[in-house]
């Protein structure tokens, strides 16, 4: 599945920027992966201060056995008086993104399986330029259950099981209805939010009980997603630092009782 991550300036202007990288930090950088409690990218909007730079990769495992990756690159930049703000430039491994606040763009330089992010942001007069590095997750399968061939039941709950996202000490579990897919096999189904989030320890398997699934739909589709995260946090003039990489799969499947 999926669980939470929220996150946490002050500059005045000056005529030239420094590029500041990890060994230049005035704070050490520290590297967490997800034990830290840093979870769930759509939350990431709820970040109010400081430069955050997130790299995200979602692998969609098809019922043929097949997979299909959609990776995504985000800024949020706010200057030293919390207002958004977006940097002169962009780049992650050599590649320029549009500098449009909370914009994806498509990368196609970034890799994964540890291949290193490197990002370089150009400053303005309310954010300094700097440079910051973070090796990658693994691409993982969501090799149990099975998209659109194993049925989910409700009352006994579901063995789910993850190829490893790399060296990290938990995952999030993410279940959630999935309303898109249901409605194309059953035009008479119902909208619902429901979705339940659980982290758990990154052994590959774990056990999403009766009560896990409590209140969620006896019918139509639920998306399982697992999530795994880390990201690395220092202070650059003042303003906290924070870059992060997110892997993530997900299968989807039928519910039954």
């Amino acid at each position: 599945m999926l669980s939470t991550l929220l996150i946490r300036m002050c500059l005045s202007c000056m005529a030239a920027l420094l590029v500041v990288s990890c060994s230049d930090d005035s704070t050490s950088a520290s590297l967490k992966d997800s034990n830290e409690g840093w979870w769930n990218s759509s939350n990431i909007s709820s970040i109010s201060n400081g430069l955050n730079l997130v790299s995200t990769t979602l692998r969609f495992n098809k019922a043929d056995n097949t997979n299909s990756d959609r990776d995504s690159q985000w800024f949020y930049f706010f200057d030293g008086n919390g207002a958004p703000a977006s940097p002169a430039s962009l780049a992650l491994n050599g590649v320029s993104l549009s500098s449009v606040l909370d914009r994806q763009a498509g990368n196609t330089a970034m890799t994964w399986n540890g291949a290193n992010h490197v990002w370089t942001v150009g400053g303005t007069g309310s954010i300094p330029s700097y440079s910051d590095t973070l090796a990658s997750l693994n691409r993982f399968d969501v090799t149990a259950p099975v998209s659109f061939t194993d049925t989910i039941s409700a009352s006994s709950g579901v063995v789910v099981t993850w190829a490893s996202p790399g060296s990290i000490d938990s995952v999030l579990l993410e279940v959630d209805y999935d309303y898109s897919t249901s409605v194309m096999f059953d035009s008479t189904v119902g909208a619902s939010n429901w979705r339940r989030l659980k982290v758990v320890a990154n052994t590959g398997s774990h056990t999403l009980s009766a009560g896990d699934l409590s209140g969620g739909p006896n019918s139509g589709f639920v998306s399982i997603t697992v999530s795994a995260i880390k990201y690395k946090t220092r202070t650059i003039q003042g303003f906290p630092v924070r870059t992060f990489c997110i892997s993530s799969s997900r299968v989807v499947c039928p519910v039954g009782n």
